[in-house]
């Protein structure tokens, strides 16, 4: 094997080797003081990855509902997702030459399913009703998500972020 391909391993770029030490990945590699150096983008490019996200799924609403009236949905669903699985892992190897994790199998496997269902769920609906309600709900999960997250404990309720969702609801509103 390649002795750059590594297995995912935690947030932090580090990874698990064969023998069960912690190496830093090819993305994480080490300053000459040894500590790992993070890389971000330029915050426009952040800020213009999101606008143009969003732009995408607003017109994919519009776009999908051009075809779905021909198209089984379910299958619609099981190939989209089916293959931007594989589509992913292999970006992931040709960007950083990693590999999942088998013992995240069952992250995988239950992240899949909730995103199929996500996708299911939101084509079917796509179906029964009109593109233009479904542009209105694809960008608010960002913010449900946000919502949900601080109500179970699992991010920080900042004031930026109660501002952003009271925002984004008023928006949505009027």
């Amino acid at each position: 094997a390649d002795s750059r391909t590594k297995m995912a391993g935690d947030r932090n770029g580090h990874a698990d080797d064969d023998e069960g030490e912690t190496v830093l990945s090819s993305s994480t590699a080490g300053n000459e003081a040894g500590k790992p150096v993070e890389q971000h983008p330029p915050v426009w490019m952040v800020h213009a990855a999101l606008v143009l996200a969003q732009v995408i799924f607003g017109g994919g609403s519009v776009v999908g509902k051009l075809g779905i009236d021909k198209f089984n949905p379910i299958l619609f669903a099981f190939i989209r997702e089916g293959s931007a699985g594989p589509i992913l892992c292999i970006f992931a190897y040709l960007k950083d030459r990693v590999l999942p994790n088998p013992k995240h199998i069952w992250w995988f496997f239950w992240t899949g399913l909730f995103i199929f269902s996500n996708q299911l769920c939101f084509i079917v609906g796509i179906k029964l009703s009109n593109a233009v309600v479904g542009s209105a709900w694809q960008p608010s999960q960002a913010v449900m998500v946000t919502a949900i997250a601080i109500a179970i404990g699992r991010e920080k309720a900042t004031s930026f972020k109660i501002l952003g969702i009271l925002l984004a609801f008023g928006g949505a509103a009027f």
